[in-house]
């Protein structure tokens, strides 16, 4: 045989099976790699963003409120957005002059179709007592809106009847005396619930979530005090107090988590049950809704108890704490309502206005 051709035949003889060796070995890495890829874990990816973008839960200035003076005197001539979260016939009963009228489950495409929400200095949410506004703030600073605050009280800081309606009615000591003071320990470390909105990117899970968790009213993210009161078993209850009050009385029952440290990445978020609902209650929910809007994004069902304890336990709080951990009437300003009594949306003259101007304020 010609040596050339012999050459030839003995390089295909070392060729092919080198050939047929590597594509064996290109499938086995492949099945191997099928088999063993881990599915997306879209609440560790959402929890890590939340962590390292502003770690809003551990913020030493949430919640951030605004006091009704400093809305009312700069209603003429500064650059505020007022929205009024409430139904349409309570908006249209009377609300602050210039606000509009948008649901929760409307304002992601309000702020991204309809407004530049950058170019206000602050926006205002309002609704009867601040529970709503407060969680739908959260949500909202969560997102990265920076500029969002809601109104202490909400609108019972502004109006009587209202204020009559909401955090007056529901001022109670009916518990006094009543509460225990045996600690309880927190559960034992288990899983994060699982999210699944079939994002793959932060941003857009966060994104997902929110609409979802907004898509509420008022009474969605509340649990009344007498219905946990009653059957405390059924819940997972967070005392969201320093430790030296939650030893003093706390809901039987109630497990303490400190205020701005324990449920962050690395903390105690991974002690709370994804089988039973966790309830919140703070002094008087101003800050108790930045957790619940927390949890419910990554997937926890969460509840808070409205009005905190001022609803069971009002007169220990008026004796022992700061007066802005509770509510009397003396806090309501009596500003007047567009839509009441010939009150409309006129521009209101800044003379008018006798009023000390106090800034947005953090924490309870």
């Amino acid at each position: 045989m010609n040596p050339k051709y012999r050459r030839i035949i003995n390089s295909q003889h070392i060729f092919l099976p080198l050939l047929f060796l590597l594509f064996l070995i290109a499938c086995n890495k492949d099945n191997k790699e099928d088999g063993s890829r881990q599915p997306l874990n879209e609440t560790q990816l959402l929890l890590d963003y939340l962590s390292e973008h502003g770690n809003l839960i551990n913020d030493p200035d949430i919640p951030t409120m605004i006091a009704p003076e400093d809305v009312y005197s700069k209603l003429s001539g500064h650059n505020q957005l007022i929205i009024d979260l409430r139904p349409q016939d309570a908006y249209h009963a009377g609300h602050i002059a210039h606000s509009v009228n948008i649901s929760a489950s409307e304002l992601l495409h309000y702020f991204e179709q309809t407004i530049d929400p950058n170019a206000f200095e602050k926006i205002v949410l309002v609704c009867p007592n601040a529970m709503l506004s407060g969680y739908v703030t959260a949500v909202l600073q969560f997102l990265g809106y920076n500029n969002v605050v809601f109104l202490r009280n909400g609108l019972s800081s502004w109006d009587m009847e209202i204020a009559e309606n909401y955090w007056l009615a529901a001022m109670s000591s009916h518990m006094e005396g009543k509460l225990e003071t045996t600690p309880h320990a927190k559960n034992n470390p288990g899983e994060l619930p699982a999210l699944q909105t079939g994002k793959t990117d932060a941003y857009d899970i966060l994104r997902a979530r929110a609409a979802d968790i907004l898509d509420i009213t008022l009474e969605h993210t509340v649990i009344d005090a007498g219905v946990v009161l009653k059957e405390p078993s059924n819940y997972y209850i967070i005392n969201y107090w320093p430790d030296s009050l939650y030893r003093k009385g706390h809901i039987a029952g109630s497990i303490q988590y400190e205020p701005k440290a324990s449920l962050g990445k690395g903390q105690y978020l991974n002690t709370l049950p994804t089988d039973k609902p966790v309830v919140l209650y703070c002094y008087t929910a101003h800050h108790s809704v930045y957790p619940v809007a927390y949890l419910r994004l990554l997937g926890y069902e969460a509840y808070h108890i409205p009005y905190g304890v001022n609803a069971f336990i009002q007169q220990t709080m008026l004796d022992t704490q700061p007066q802005r951990r509770s509510f009397v009437p003396g806090m309501v300003k009596n500003y007047p309502l567009s839509g009441t009594e010939g009150q409309n949306d006129t521009t209101i003259p800044e003379t008018e206005i006798q009023t000390e101007t106090i800034s947005v304020q953090g924490g309870c």
